[in-house]
């Protein structure tokens, strides 16, 4: 039988050394780590679009409580007085109900929610007070 060895050819049987997989293991973290931070400004990003979606919902419903009782209600909850609404949506992050105020009798409100993502204003709200309508979503 023929034996071949493998020192005298000069081969080594080795394997990675401490550093080697020191090095491979920081730079898999660094990466992973560079995804992770981007998907979590993803999901702020998707869940201030569910807000702003939300709160024109919201507005939309509000118009209609209005035109059906000549006045808009004193909270959210009551929106579902109407016939039409059957739920009335939350902040996705904290499940709470979304600001809202009514700050001149029963013929005009704000609304508002809080927004997460950054290169934002923080906030999109809905102002009915100033007769114009104004909002910021």
């Amino acid at each position: 039988m023929f034996k071949v060895n493998l020192k005298t050819v000069g081969f080594r049987f080795r394997g990675f050394s401490l550093i080697e997989l020191l090095v491979v293991v920081s730079i898999i973290s660094l990466l992973s780590t560079i995804v992770i931070s981007s998907l979590d400004i993803q999901r702020q990003r998707a869940r201030d679009a569910v807000r702003k979606s939300d709160l024109r919902q919201i507005h939309n419903a509000l118009e209609l409580y209005y035109v059906a009782t000549g006045g808009y209600p004193n909270s959210l909850p009551d929106l579902a007085d109407l016939p039409d609404i059957t739920f009335i949506q939350r902040d996705p992050l904290t499940d709470f109900d979304y600001q809202y105020n009514i700050t001149c009798g029963v013929d005009c409100f704000v609304l508002k929610a809080v927004l997460e993502a950054p290169k934002t204003n923080g906030f999109c709200w809905y102002d009915d007070t100033s007769g114009n309508r104004e909002d910021s979503c």
